[in-house]
């Protein structure tokens, strides 16, 4: 909290019918300076900032995001670069927000999103979380992003000597047919 401090002037009071003026000292007013004054009585500080009666004077002790004599100023809190990971600062009264980059989140942009949390990679597919994106490492028996595709395991031709390929999910079986 900020403390500044504003100085009270000092009051002058005239007695007619005593025939006598009084010069009151800070802190004081009246006839014959017999009120004692508040200085905080006019609620000087702003933004929420709390009066310290210092007696003579006050002083405005501000809550973050604000400075200056009674508060009245709103801190830059962009300043200070609060946004990590290449977000970008927006700055609010008394506070800010950041607006994060693709694959980060929080207050400060400081957590890394989990694209793999909702289960992308299909049929076994391992997934790798990277910042704003993923990878699956899929099965022998598919392929694709999200391992979305089934490999068909004659494609290559794998049987030779005229074999007859039959493709069934993840086993290859060769059949031969006899030579005439």
């Amino acid at each position: 909290m900020n403390a500044t401090v504003t100085p009270v002037r000092i009051m002058r009071s005239v007695n007619l019918q005593a025939q006598y003026t009084c010069t009151c000292l800070p802190g004081f007013q009246g006839v014959n300076c017999e009120m004692e004054t508040d200085p905080c009585g006019s609620m000087p500080c702003e933004n929420g900032g709390e009066c310290i009666n210092q007696k003579t004077y006050y002083t405005c002790s501000c809550i973050s995001g604000f400075i200056g004599t009674n508060c009245q100023l709103d801190f830059d809190e962009c300043q200070t670069n609060p946004c990590n990971n290449g977000g970008l600062c927006i700055n609010l009264p008394g506070t800010f927000s950041c607006d994060c980059a693709e694959g980060w989140t929080g207050d400060a942009c400081e957590v890394n999103v989990d694209e793999c949390s909702s289960n992308p990679c299909l049929f076994g597919g391992i997934c790798s979380d990277l910042v704003g994106r993923y990878t699956c490492t899929c099965l022998p028996s598919h392929t694709g992003i999200n391992c979305q595709t089934e490999v068909d395991a004659c494609a290559s031709n794998p049987c030779q000597n005229t074999g007859n390929c039959i493709d069934q999910i993840r086993t290859i079986r060769v059949a031969v047919r006899p030579v005439t």
